[in-house]
């Protein structure tokens, strides 16, 4: 991952976004897949930073680790992705975490996810453009931070019930240019999506 052009990337398409889209200040939630471990280590600073500029103290942001696909971050990810961003760095496990029910989706169906996520007035969804058809960020949501014997539930359904106060994320090409886009909620990663097919989204910031 070439990090200087995700971080300017990033960093330009994080400041309007940010201070449009949370009150502050407020304990924010920056939910992202370990999976990511490698591009997180660049991109969560330069997203904390960003919150900071915003009116968020890097003493109420938090970092905690989705698991969507059921694999739990290392301790020494974890520990990694806490020296990068000095901010407290937790890891959701779908076995032992312990879960909060914050209502039901629209079948009726109770929602449990992970307990640290209570107390969060605010909430960022942070990783790379999954391909088209792909599960999204929504999915860092449920199933990433729902216990083992959840319900199988439509995750923008759960992400759009909790709210989701600001998206962020990134995609590189083989060349190397990096795009990012931020924006207030989930419609940020639908236009996303769009402009790499080709449509125009003024929330595209392209580095070559």
């Amino acid at each position: 991952m070439t990090t200087a052009p995700l971080i300017q990337a990033l960093e330009r398409a994080l400041a309007p976004a940010v201070s449009g889209a949370l009150r502050v200040p407020a304990v924010t939630a920056i939910v992202a897949n370990a999976a990511d471990r490698d591009s997180l280590g660049t991109a969560l600073p330069v997203v904390i930073a960003a919150l900071e500029r915003a009116g968020v103290p890097r003493g109420r942001a938090f970092v905690l680790l989705a698991a969507p696909g059921g694999v739990v971050a290392a301790a020494g990810v974890v520990s990694a992705l806490r020296a990068a961003a000095g901010v407290t760095v937790l890891a959701h496990d779908p076995a032992t975490s312990p879960c909060f029910t914050p209502g039901l989706d629209a079948r009726g169906n109770r929602i449990h996810l992970d307990d640290e996520l209570r107390e969060a007035e605010a909430i960022v969804l942070l990783g790379a453009l999954a391909p088209a058809g792909a599960a999204g960020l929504a999915a860092l949501i449920h199933p990433g931070l729902a216990p083992a014997d959840a319900a199988a539930l439509d995750a923008r359904e759960v992400a759009e019930r909790i709210g989701v106060d600001l998206c962020v994320l990134w995609s590189e090409a083989a060349s190397g240019a990096v795009e990012a886009w931020a924006g207030e909620g989930l419609a940020v990663e639908d236009r996303a999506r769009a402009s790499t097919r080709g449509a125009q989204s003024d929330a595209t910031l392209r580095i070559p």
